[in-house]
């Protein structure tokens, strides 16, 4: 099952009013994402589909003032939540409807904790 398909599923049947998408500090997919844009590394497997998802959010990350890295994860986060939020049935209804907030986050392997930015 999909994490969309599942999210939507839970939200019909649980009736939660939030749901949270994260990314991790140190996330390799974000990573060898950048290395791809960045360096022009070719990966192998299933790594260039996960590369090409998160392609976008590190093109508007090089723009961006700090680290590129830390950038594209926040930046993957926006976009996620911003999907998340527009995926329906299920999933629009509940957040026009006021039924459901989805909220973004990075989750910090070194302190535990998630800084929410979206």
């Amino acid at each position: 099952m999909s994490k969309i398909g599942f999210l939507g599923y839970y939200q019909s049947t649980c009736k939660k009013h939030s749901q949270k998408g994260n990314n991790f500090d140190k996330c390799g997919a974000v990573d060898a994402a950048v290395k791809a844009v960045k360096d022009g590394k070719a990966f192998s497997g299933h790594i260039p589909s996960l590369i090409e998802a998160i392609r976008p959010a590190v093109k508007i990350a090089q723009d961006q003032f700090g680290d590129l890295l830390d950038n594209a994860i926040q930046q993957n986060v926006l976009f996620n939540v911003a999907k998340l939020k527009t995926t329906g049935p299920i999933l629009s209804d509940a957040v026009q409807g006021g039924k459901l907030k989805i909220v973004g986050g990075v989750y910090s392997l070194d302190t535990g904790r998630v800084t929410l930015v979206a």
